[in-house]
């Protein structure tokens, strides 16, 4: 066979990382106030700013943020800020239908607590994506990669950090655990100095 190349233009990201987890964030997890969400296949808290009382590991995902964005996207004049952020709480059999995350840049999720068989989160290619195939015909593929799958499931384990676009399409597989699952999701936002001359954006 001849040596050969294939390029993939164009990928999403998803930023993968680790931030040992503290018995205190633990704790202050397990001491929230929740409420049922509306798909009433989970709970979060109420208070959707709890980064503000960890301001130590809201430090440590601001770093790992600033290595995603200016060591690896090479991002300049320019920074990223928590919008909100909230603690999910999954009891067992919960979990979360397809969704994204509106009026933000980057979301991303830190894994508090996570029980054997509680799931990990799943990415979904969104409709209208650019693909090989076009839905008029798919062929069968005798293996999935990062071309021709629909979805990829990262597995989650205490400690993992996952940041990733806001407009990715992801769910969260179902808690099969006897335990509650503990994450802790938040939302990005940028300001700074933006494009050039005509297309010039301050914010």
């Amino acid at each position: 066979m001849p040596k050969f190349k294939v390029h993939e233009l164009w990928p999403k990201p998803i930023f993968d990382s680790e931030i040992p987890v503290k018995q205190q964030w633990i704790d202050f997890a397990h001491n929230c106030e929740y409420e049922r969400v509306f798909a009433d296949n989970a709970e979060y808290t109420i208070d959707k700013y709890v980064l503000n009382k960890l301001p130590d590991l809201k430090k440590l995902i601001l770093e790992q943020v600033n290595i995603f964005t200016t060591n690896y996207l090479k991002v300049v004049d320019a920074e990223f800020y928590f919008l909100n952020s909230w603690i999910n709480k999954h009891y067992p059999k919960d979990w979360a239908q397809d969704h994204m995350h509106e009026n933000s840049i980057l979301s991303g999720v830190y894994y508090l607590n996570t029980p054997k068989d509680a799931g990990g989160i799943v990415f979904v290619k969104g409709y209208g994506e650019q693909e090989i195939f076009p839905m008029a015909l798919t062929p069968k593929v005798s293996e999935y990669n990062y071309v021709t799958s629909k979805e990829m499931t990262f597995q989650v384990n205490q400690g993992k950090l996952v940041i990733f676009p806001s407009n990715l399409m992801h769910r969260v597989e179902e808690n099969k655990s006897d335990k509650n699952r503990y994450s802790l999701a938040f939302n990005l936002y940028c300001r700074g100095h933006f494009g050039h001359k005509e297309g010039q954006l301050s914010l």
